[in-house]
């Protein structure tokens, strides 16, 4: 017994496969999504290591999230000339994570609001850690 697939029926089956990739990708664009604030933003101060003020229309504190950097006093120079390094005076892009916040005080932390920072494409808040200038949970 011969099995043969004739070009009519390779033809309707990649055009099968087609239309199923392409209502994927409709349906993946539909997605809601994730809440999230993002400001473009300039460095306008290092206060400490996990710590910046940046330059929005007005200017807010800004804690690092997932970063933690020694005090000031307790051996948290290093940290905080690194971050000056890599971001004072330059332009950034502010995210603040909304998805877990169930009120608008939950992104705030001792009057600072907690938001991660990207400058040049690179996360800064990582940068800090993956350099050992800082932890990514509280010590």
């Amino acid at each position: 017994m011969k099995f043969r697939i004739g070009w009519n029926r390779i033809a309707a089956a990649l055009w099968a496969i087609y239309l199923v990739s392409l209502l994927g990708a409709v349906f993946a664009a539909e997605r809601a999504p994730q809440p999230s604030i993002t400001l473009p933003c300039t460095i306008a101060e290092v206060t400490d290591g996990d710590t910046v003020v940046v330059q929005l229309r007005l200017t807010t504190s800004v804690r690092l999230k997932d970063c933690w950097a020694k005090e000031l006093g307790s051996g948290g120079e290093p940290a905080k000339n690194r971050l000056t390094k890599l971001a004072e005076g330059k332009d950034a892009t502010l995210t603040i994570d909304l998805s877990e916040a169930k009120r608008l005080g939950d992104v705030f932390s001792f009057g600072r609001v907690i938001g991660t920072l990207w400058i040049e494409g690179d996360c800064v808040n990582r940068q800090l850690v993956k350099e050992g200038f800082a932890t990514k949970v509280k010590p």
